[in-house]
């Protein structure tokens, strides 16, 4: 069954948001793993661009792409990459994390509307650095464990959180 999700998408070219139409492919779930460590945690080693990775969760989990807000997050979301043979190294060794500056450029926010300061010690040196404007969703560098200022184009594996307790993700 293919899952279709009508959102925003940042435009390149402009500073529109035009409204376009994702095609999840029906395969995914069979490249989803939860750990029974973390059964919260449902990780996507099927790569999707940001706004595709984001669909994915809300509509399969009624969840979010995970937050990484604190290196206290980092032995947690290790764990679980590894059980799922997450690959560390070059650029295989990034995932999308909640967070993006699409609703107001320069003004990063988790996907619960708390703020991604761009003065965090997340970030990886000199980021985030928006590279011309384009730049506009955040992924997690595994190698070095920070964060980056990513086209949302691009395609990554992902995480995708539930929140305890169940609460609609917004």
């Amino acid at each position: 069954m293919t899952i279709v999700c009508l959102f925003l998408i940042f435009g390149m070219i402009s500073n529109v948001l035009p409204q376009t139409t994702v095609t999840i492919p029906a395969d995914v779930s069979t490249t989803t793993l939860t750990p029974q460590s973390h059964p919260e945690l449902h990780v996507v080693t099927h790569g999707m661009n940001y706004q595709a990775a984001t669909a994915y969760c809300r509509s399969e989990f009624n969840a979010h792409l995970y937050h990484y807000k604190s290196q206290d997050d980092r032995q947690q979301l290790e764990d679980v990459l590894t059980e799922a043979h997450f690959t560390y190294g070059g650029f295989n060794s990034r995932i999308w994390v909640g967070a993006d500056d699409l609703a107001d450029e320069g003004f990063y926010i988790w996907s619960d509307e708390t703020e991604l300061s761009v003065e965090s010690p997340l970030w990886l040196p000199g980021e985030p650095n928006d590279n011309a404007g384009a730049s506009n969703c955040v992924e997690l560098r595994t190698d070095h464990w920070g964060l980056n200022d990513m086209y949302c184009y691009h395609t990554h594996w992902f995480v995708c959180q539930e929140d305890v307790g169940g609460e609609t993700i917004g």
